[in-house]
């Protein structure tokens, strides 16, 4: 008996809810008036260790498609990296590619220590500080009808931004 309830609490102190597994991999796919305009996929690649903390590392990449692709060409990739524990960011590097604008970036986020460092700038965070991209991860596992009202930060590039988290209805889709 002393042996499960020493399971059971060792569970509790550090069993964390993870609601996605490595290798998951889900697919996007845009259209406009019927016409194939571009796909997206965000897939979960694997663990790795960022700057002392243990982390998953999760791609985003878009892609136009079609004649899409002659009007507006997009050839993006975002690599991420979610700390393994609170599911917030701690590396954001990208490679945007659209038409004639191409740039490259890395971010990287000190959750602990209140600070971001992009280029070799370094910008003060509050703890928590989210990126657009690891919103679909850290939402994923929690009640939203509990964070309303509820104000997130994000940071995209050297840009800071608070969103407030604003839960009109709570619906439950299945999608297969």
């Amino acid at each position: 008996m002393r042996f499960l309830f020493s399971i059971f609490s060792i569970s509790l102190l550090w069993g964390i809810n993870i609601p996605f597994q490595v290798g998951e991999t889900l697919n996007y796919k845009a259209t406009f008036s019927g016409i194939d305009a571009a796909t997206g996929r965000l897939q979960v690649l694997g663990k790795e260790t960022i700057n002392d903390v243990s982390t998953y590392h999760v791609r985003f990449q878009a892609n136009s498609h079609g004649i899409t692709e002659f009007l507006f060409p997009i050839q993006d990739e975002i690599d991420f990296w979610l700390d393994e524990k609170s599911l917030f960011p701690v590396r954001v590097k990208k490679s945007i590619n659209e038409g004639n604008y191409h740039k490259k970036s890395e971010l990287n986020l000190f959750q602990d220590q209140g600070m971001a460092i992009i280029k070799k700038d370094t910008i003060p965070i509050a703890y928590g500080t989210q990126s657009p991209y690891s919103l679909f991860y850290y939402f994923r596992n929690k009640d939203l009808t509990r964070m309303d009202g509820q104000t997130f930060q994000t940071m995209d590039g050297g840009g800071k931004t608070n969103l407030i988290m604003n839960v009109d209805e709570n619906l439950q889709v299945s999608v297969p």
